[in-house]
């Protein structure tokens, strides 16, 4: 995975911090409130709020190479007192939610005995100089000659800090000694750092968090189809500190992959904005993702820290995504598939339409669909007014070709209409028709080779040779598989037998239909010869030998049927008979129960009808 870092003013990812003084931070500490402590300093003499002094407390701990102290004397009756004031002054409004602690150390140049009390005092004192008293607490000890420390805490509550004040510290020591006697605090040296820490309520946080492109719109999907600057982002969270920059210690940003690993190892951010008196400012922190990165959801997790070791946290996701280009081909579900045209197709995304094209005569779909390799799609196929296909949940993960396969189904008529026996036609039927699943009624060509929805459909008036041949039951899906629909037309078998029983080969057999010859033939070594394909109808058949006779017979059936024809001696004078040979072949078609096919009216063939034994 390849990885871009760069600097600040080129478009990447960046991290914003900063707040309005009204709004909510959405970040959060990991308890209730945020434990804040101020170190006592020594430094160059200014002023704040009225108040002129060197001695400063502030959250940093920079310590010099030698112990400071700060000495105050002390008798019964004037006690030794240290002021030391908050800097900058508040950035912005606080609540104090807890007890203040002052952690001070303190050594005399003789013990002060029995009966000495050390009190914490917590004030602010206002832009207009004057000061309010917040809280106090008092110890009762002796402060000897060694160091010690003496920790004197508050009892909770709850205390609003303004704007703009400072708080003012103060430590005072009453002895009983009515000898003056040197009192000293100890302070910036690492052993002995003497300091007041403050619980506050929601003093710092994270309010929120914004993307934005390298065009600067705020958004938060990106693509990896984009060129090398578009892959870029930048990423904001605006956030506040009420006692001032100063105290923020760092602002570390991790950012994970949709697959839940580290993709930016935890990060500090550069400040942009903002100085040691501001209530906000800005951090930022440059990334750039390449085109073979994960798609999905990145989460950004950034942590902003004070220096007493608060923290406060907040998430950010952006999404990153290919549009993928999804070529669709609409084929039919055969076992050999063909393409599908004119078939209409129709993409929804959480149900609203996103695409919509339909296939050529080589199955393919036009326009080519762009599809974001991070959502999920229905796609719908309608096909003369029919679904016939839908694809549920659909994620593409490449640029690939979709072949949607339809409940579509190819029928070669040409090979599925038979005869009787199910051997293919010598002549293909002039006409039939089709009633469909939708209810229509089409008249395809006998010929033709059609694509077919699946579906019940029923075939009628399948008209060859002039006569109706359509079976009783013609009905079919295409589904089902191959169609072979036999139809109502038959071989007929003579088979011409002397007086004896002896099979008479070379004998004239004539096949007539009302009262016209259709087909002639001669029967071969076995005494028999086959007339094939005739359609269902009655026909007459005639036996012509030297000698000659006549006989007659009526044969019904559904099938092929063989005719056994005796023959006797008779004058050379012999006529056609009267009597007819009559053969009934096939069975009706069932929505044609009833109709006389006999009365139907029926062209002369021709003689030239092929036969063979």
């Amino acid at each position: 995975m390849s990885r871009r870092w760069t600097t600040v003013g080129i478009p990447a990812l960046i991290l914003f911090l900063a707040v309005l003084p009204s709004l909510l931070p959405l970040g959060h500490a990991p308890s209730p409130s945020q434990t804040t402590s101020f170190y006592f300093h020594s430094q160059s003499s200014k002023t704040a709020n009225g108040v002129t002094t060197n001695l400063w407390a502030n959250t940093s701990q920079f310590w010099p190479a030698s112990v400071q102290t700060q000495n105050q004397s002390a008798v019964k009756g004037s006690p030794a007192v240290w002021n030391y004031y908050t800097q900058p002054q508040m950035a912005g409004n606080a609540s104090l939610s807890g007890p203040v602690t002052f952690a001070v150390f303190l050594a005399s140049s003789a013990n002060t005995g029995g009966g000495t009390v050390v009190v914490g005092t917590l004030s602010e004192v206002l832009t207009d100089g004057s000061s309010v008293l917040l809280t106090n607490a008092s110890l009762a000890g002796v402060v000897n000659t060694n160091v010690n420390l003496f920790t004197i805490t508050t009892n909770p509550g709850s205390m609003q800090v303004q704007k703009g004040a400072i708080l003012n510290f103060t430590v005072t020591v009453f002895i009983p000694r009515t000898t003056t006697t040197t009192i000293t605090l100890y302070y910036d040296s690492s052993p002995d750092n003497s300091y007041v820490s403050a619980d506050f309520q929601s003093r710092f946080g994270i309010v929120f968090l914004n993307s934005y492109n390298q065009t600067g719109d705020q958004t938060t999907f990106f693509s990896r189809n984009s060129t090398a600057q578009g892959r870029q982002v930048t990423l904001q969270e605006n956030g506040f500190d009420s006692l001032g920059l100063y105290d923020i210690q760092r602002v570390n940003g991790t950012i994970y992959s949709p697959s839940g690993q580290i993709f930016v190892q935890s990060s500090a951010l550069s400040a942009l904005l903002g100085n040691a008196t501001d209530y906000s400012g800005l951090w930022e922190l440059n990334f750039s993702f390449s085109p073979g990165d994960q798609s999905g959801t990145y989460h950004a997790m950034f942590d902003m820290m004070d220096n007493g070791g608060s923290k406060v946290t907040a998430q950010l996701s952006i999404t990153l995504t290919a549009s993928l280009a999804i070529h669709l081909e609409t084929v039919s579900k055969d076992s050999a598939p063909v393409p599908v045209p004119g078939v209409a197709v129709a993409i929804f995304l959480a149900g609203q339409p996103v695409y919509a094209g339909f296939s050529n005569n080589a199955g393919r779909v036009d326009p080519i669909a762009f599809l974001s390799d991070n959502e999920t799609y229905v796609i719908s196929v309608l096909w003369e007014a029919q679904v016939v296909n839908q694809t549920e949940l659909y994620t593409p993960v490449s640029a690939t070709t979709l072949a949607l396969s339809l409940s579509v189904y190819q029928v070669n008529f040409a090979q599925a209409l038979r005869d009787g026996n199910g051997n293919l036609l010598s002549l293909p039927p002039s006409s039939f028709q089709i009633s469909n699943p939708n209810s229509t009624v089409t008249s395809p060509n006998p010929t033709g080779a059609y694509l077919l929805p699946a579906g019940s459909y029923t075939i009628s008036k399948v008209i060859w040779q002039d006569v109706d041949v359509t079976p009783a039951s013609a009905t079919f899906d295409p589904s089902l598989g191959k169609l072979s629909l036999n139809l109502q037309v038959y071989d007929l078998v003579v088979s011409v037998v002397d007086q004896s029983g002896q099979r008479v080969p070379g004998a004239g057999v004539t096949v007539f239909f009302e009262h016209s010859p259709i087909t002639y033939g001669i029967t071969g070594n076995n005494g028999s010869v086959v007339f094939h394909q005739l359609a269902v109808g009655t026909y007459a058949v005639e036996v012509s030998q030297l000698a000659r006779a006549s006989v007659s017979a009526i044969i019904a059936g559904n099938a092929s049927v063989r005719v056994p024809v005796q023959i006797t001696q008779s004058t050379p004078s012999w006529a056609i008979p009267t009597l007819e040979w009559t053969i009934l072949a096939g069975t009706i078609l069932a929505a044609l129960i009833g109709y006389n096919l006999t009365s139907k009216k029926r062209k002369t063939k021709r003689f030239d009808r092929s036969v063979r034994p």
